[in-house]
């Protein structure tokens, strides 16, 4: 379980209001795809790190797309991104994702969007196709929130 201020102790509601609910995740080429690069004698692009916001108003996982691309995962289809302010088609890729000091399992081959994130200071929008496969408990008034496996 992971709980929003255990890093920072002075963490507290209003700080939690303004950030969000953010975890460290670890966004890597799924397993599939690094046997295959091995057996094939190509390296494996190294995973790559950084913040995603916990995004319930969202159906699906976005990735940036310069991480996606870092990865060199090729898309595996197209959907109709749909936003408060426009509706656009963007790139299916699947990949392997990891939440730092999270109890949930590795997700290999979530199915994730790619869009432009970083100048946010996201490498991720964790969506609910992730939040699916555990428990996200809110806790505005300690400024806190815990994520978990699901089990």
């Amino acid at each position: 379980m992971l709980a929003a201020n255990a890093a920072d102790p002075t963490a507290n509601g209003a700080e939690l209001q303004l950030q969000g609910p953010k975890v460290a995740i670890e966004i890597a080429v799924p397993a599939v795809l690094a046997e295959f690069l091995e057996r094939s004698g190509l390296p494996v692009p190294p995973p790559q790190r950084g913040f995603a916001l916990i995004d319930t108003g969202a159906s699906i996982t976005a990735v940036d797309e310069e991480v996606v691309a870092s990865l060199g995962i090729q898309p595996i289809g197209q959907m109709k991104l749909s936003t408060p302010s426009q509706s656009m088609p963007a790139w299916l890729y699947a990949v392997q994702l990891t939440c730092s000091g999270v109890a949930m399992p590795v997700l290999e081959l979530l199915d994730v969007v790619g869009c432009s994130l970083q100048p946010q200071g996201f490498i991720a929008l964790l969506g609910r196709n992730f939040l699916r496969k555990g428990v996200l408990v809110y806790d505005g008034p300690t400024g806190a929130f815990t994520i978990s496996d699901a089990l």
